[in-house]
């Protein structure tokens, strides 16, 4: 045996072993310090999200000069931030550890507050379209990332007797430093943040922003939901308020994210209706009523006074057309979905299925998900996961109905945000942290959690803040 073949284990055995007792102490300095600023532990979790957000993109490397012919290759630009992303990943964790070990150890029951029964078919949820196919799925395989929201959103659960209120004001104040960030990028280094020559629907722009984002998509639904924040808490300076408002509205343009264009008309149609309540029966109806002569007055003018055909060949000429015509593509990216859930029923792939190897299988290297978190849940966890699914969206949608009117309709808005996209992304993953999508399911989460005001005694009172009670 060579001196080599000694020194190399040994060596990579002291760093793993030094690595575990630095994990040790970081844990154990999150439990000490949880005692008395544990009521701030589980607010610091979104800042944290969104600096990782803003870093991996920093740091990727990437240059969108080429992005729309190599858009499958630049998602997967190697980056130099990958200990600053473990870093910030294992910070979050050791706060979120260090919460649930600080609840349980204050011996609170299950059944003292609200939301109770949304945890059990989230944890049944995760454990479904997670660790189940990472056993028994076509190709096992073990992620430790699997693992982390189910950490996550315990330590949210965990929290929810905190005020909310904290939260929400960390999470708008680290949304608005990224999309700031993201304009002051597109203006210094346009090469990581601005797509040139794209041809979206707003005649003469011709540049796309990704910002500080993973890409157009994600910044977009991010600028939409700092703009719900901010109408659910709202900046107290009149002027920092506007001019942030404005940053984000610029960033919701610029990223001409086409399905956040449309949730927009549905998340403003629902703030409408719980700003303006119409109580009787009668004036509800009427209200529907105009909603629907409006819509379809709308087509009626376009089918009337706009020439269909030419229109529809003009998009069809155009790369735009050629992603509506094909759906972007996901109809191909659907049936190698279904194929191979039908070949694994139950338990489904495996979490590697939109993996890098298995995308080169199938000639797709730009399918990173199934683009429909259905047919991403039936390919990746088979028909338990997807039974898990529908049982978890069971419980959330009524939460966020009982939350609408202490929040304005907020609640109901991203719910309505995160079940659009579902039908384009797979927002409710569950595979990941560092992520728009996760985000904003986290805060809807921590959200609907919380009873309506009415239904919490006068001693449970402080849990839900006096800026979101109806």
């Amino acid at each position: 045996m060579s001196i080599l073949e000694i020194v190399y284990p040994a060596v990579y055995f002291a760093m793993a072993f030094g690595a575990a007792i630095l994990l040790v102490l970081a844990f154990g300095v999150s439990l000490h310090v949880e005692g008395s600023w544990g009521a701030r532990f589980v607010p610091a979790i979104a800042p944290l999200i969104v600096l990782g957000i803003a870093l991996s993109s920093l740091l990727s490397g990437r240059n969108l000069a080429m992005a729309a012919q190599h858009i499958d290759l630049l998602a997967e630009q190697p980056g130099g931030g990958a200990s600053i992303l473990r870093l910030i990943t294992l910070s979050i964790l050791c706060i979120a550890g260090a919460k649930l070990v600080g609840a349980f150890t204050r011996r609170r029951a299950l059944s003292e507050a609200p939301g109770s029964a949304l945890f059990v078919s989230l944890l049944i949820y995760i454990v479904a379209s997670n660790l189940l196919p990472s056993a028994f799925g076509t190709v096992p395989t073990f992620v430790h990332s699997l693992f982390y929201s189910l950490v996550i959103f315990a330590a949210v659960w965990a929290a929810r007797r905190e005020p909310l209120e904290t939260m929400i004001k960390a999470a708008k104040a680290a949304l608005y430093v990224l999309l700031v960030g993201s304009l002051v990028a597109a203006l210094l280094v346009p090469a990581i943040a601005l797509q040139p020559d794209y041809q979206g629907l707003i005649p003469g722009l011709h540049v796309r922003l990704w910002g500080l984002g993973s890409n157009a998509n994600s910044i977009g639904p991010l600028a939409m939901l700092t703009l719900l924040l901010e109408y659910l808490l709202p900046t107290r300076n009149r002027r920092l308020r506007a001019l942030l408002i404005t940053a984000a509205v610029l960033v919701f343009i610029l990223a001409q994210s086409k399905t956040v264009w449309f949730a927009l008309l549905i998340v403003l149609a629902i703030l409408a209706w719980y700003r303006w309540p119409l109580r009787a029966g009668r004036q509800a109806a009427l209200l529907l009523a105009l909603v629907m002569i409006t819509v379809l007055s709308a087509g009626l003018l376009a089918v009337m006074f706009v020439d269909l055909p030419s229109l529809w060949d003009r998009i069809s000429d155009s790369k735009v057309g050629d992603s509506v015509a094909t759906v972007s593509g996901r109809t191909g990216i659907w049936e190698v979905a279904l194929r191979e859930w039908q070949h694994s029923p139950l338990f489904g792939y495996g979490p590697t299925i939109w993996g890098e190897k298995f995308r080169w299988q199938i000639g797709m290297p730009y399918a990173f998900s199934a683009h429909n978190q259905f047919m991403q849940t039936l390919s990746v966890a088979g028909t338990l996961g997807f039974l898990a699914l529908l049982a978890y969206l069971r419980y959330l949608i009524p939460a966020a109905l009982r939350m609408a009117a202490q929040t304005r309709g907020v609640s109901v808005a991203l719910l309505a945000m995160i079940l659009l996209r579902c039908f384009s992304e797979a927002p409710l993953a569950m595979t990941g942290l560092i992520d728009g999508d996760a985000l904003t399911h986290l805060l809807l989460f921590a959200i609907v959690l919380r009873a309506p005001a009415r239904e919490l005694r006068r001693s449970e009172a402080q849990v839900v803040p006096a800026g979101l009670r109806a």
